[in-house]
């Protein structure tokens, strides 16, 4: 089967960090796969499990099948046991119907149950190489076919086949063309660690809408004693609270100063208990008062940038 069609998947990772795979012909099989991390969204091909980097409980543990081959790329909404998944697999913001293949292009958006977002792309021609200030790549005299101008200053020919090219702040912040490669220059923001201050943005309005939803389920949960709706809030709330999210967008010094920290164990443990049908309603209205407390620290933080 000819790899012609070259489609690529990208998302982002619960670090905020944009990641991609490269689908292979046949079937490539997306959800929750791993019993060893319950929570966690994978992607199955033929050849590998891909482990996404994304927590996520409304996706099913077989959520949606992508099919390659060389008409074009489909999805499919397949569910656990083959009848369609529970939350839904949407493209374009449009529901997909259980079963039913969907043919879709660069450039559409695939969504799975509430959270995971896909992006489809073409593989590009040549592959693009990440670099960071203060690296120094070299290059084949061969492969660079015309170096950009803005780039020769920073260029040094070492040997009659190699060039040294020294990354600066001052390296236009693109996609550059070296010949059969491309170069990425990240930069980091003055505030916050490896996160551009609009993306940083965009990331925690993200996280607050998740928790909001979660909230949602809980209290509604707990007016109707619907305990299965509480857990969907609780397993959103876990997902978007846990240490290594907060660790990753670097809002453990922020909650610190709130005074937050130390109840983040106990919430969470909290939401455990609700998962167990454990938790008592004095304790689940604590759940509530904390998180909304989480929502004011992010929106504060929000405000800052």
């Amino acid at each position: 089967m000819s790899e012609k069609p070259g489609f690529v998947l990208f998302w982002m990772d619960d670090d905020g960090k944009e990641r991609s795979h490269q689908l292979r012909p046949g079937e490539s099989v997306v959800g929750r796969l791993s019993r060893e991390d319950p929570w966690g969204v994978y992607l199955k091909d033929v050849e590998s499990l891909v482990k996404m980097g994304v927590e996520d409980p409304t996706v099913s543990r077989i959520h949606a099948v992508f099919l390659l081959n060389d008409e074009g790329l489909q999805v499919e909404d397949r569910g656990t046991r083959g009848k369609g998944s529970r939350n839904g697999t949407f493209v374009n913001g449009k529901r997909l119907e259980p079963r039913k293949p969907v043919k879709i292009e660069p450039g559409d958006e695939v969504r799975l149950g509430r959270y995971t977002v896909f992006k489809v792309g073409r593989m590009e021609d040549k592959p693009t190489i990440p670099v960071k200030p203060g690296e120094t790549i070299l290059l084949d005299t061969s492969r660079v076919q015309t170096l950009p101008q803005e780039l020769l200053r920073q260029s040094i020919q070492i040997t009659p086949r190699k060039i040294a090219l020294v990354i600066d702040e001052k390296t236009p912040r693109k996609s550059l063309d070296l010949g059969d490669i491309k170069i990425r220059p990240e930069y980091k923001s003055d505030t916050y660690r490896e996160y551009p201050v609009q993306k940083l943005k965009n990331l925690l309005s993200n996280i607050d809408s998740k928790l909001a939803d979660g909230l949602r389920y809980v209290e509604k949960g707990l007016n109707r004693r619907d305990t299965e709706t509480l857990k969907e809030g609780a397993l959103i709330i876990i997902a978007y609270l846990k240490p290594k999210t907060i660790a990753g967008i670097e809002l453990a010094k922020e909650f610190e100063r709130m005074g937050l920290t130390e109840d983040i164990e106990s919430i969470l443990a909290i939401c455990e208990n609700i998962t167990k049908d454990r938790a008592e309603e004095p304790q689940i209205k604590n759940l509530i008062t904390f998180v909304r407390k989480v929502q004011h620290t992010i929106r504060a933080t929000i405000d800052m940038l």
